[in-house]
């Protein structure tokens, strides 16, 4: 299910044909949500919700026309995984995927 889930999310920024990407936002949040929904745990959840953000930084790096509103629009999920990451005491699990994260939007 969570695998599945990622691969929905990657297609949107890195399609398996010859199209171009959609990078919709909503297909994360989505899936996220669902998940939320229906009480996964929550190591799985901030997994997929690290993994929405590492892929988009990486859509981000390899186009070099991105523009500033996609930029601002990944601050957003960012707060919220690093606050759901707070709330259910997983700090010590994904502190180095969050420095990654923050390091990686320093650079672009």
């Amino acid at each position: 299910m969570i695998g599945e889930a990622k691969f929905r999310i990657s297609k949107e920024y890195f399609p398996q044909k010859h199209r171009k990407a959609k990078a919709r936002r909503s297909v994360a949040h989505n899936q996220i949500r669902h998940f939320l929904q229906f009480g996964v745990d929550p190591n799985l959840i901030v997994d997929m919700m690290l993994f929405n953000i590492e892929i988009a930084q990486t859509f981000s790096s390899d186009k070099h026309n991105i523009t500033e509103a996609f930029s601002k629009s990944m601050f957003r999920p960012f707060e919220q995984v690093v606050n759901y990451i707070h709330q259910n005491k997983l700090t010590s699990e994904f502190i180095s995927r969050i420095h990654k994260i923050r390091d990686e939007a320093e650079v672009q």
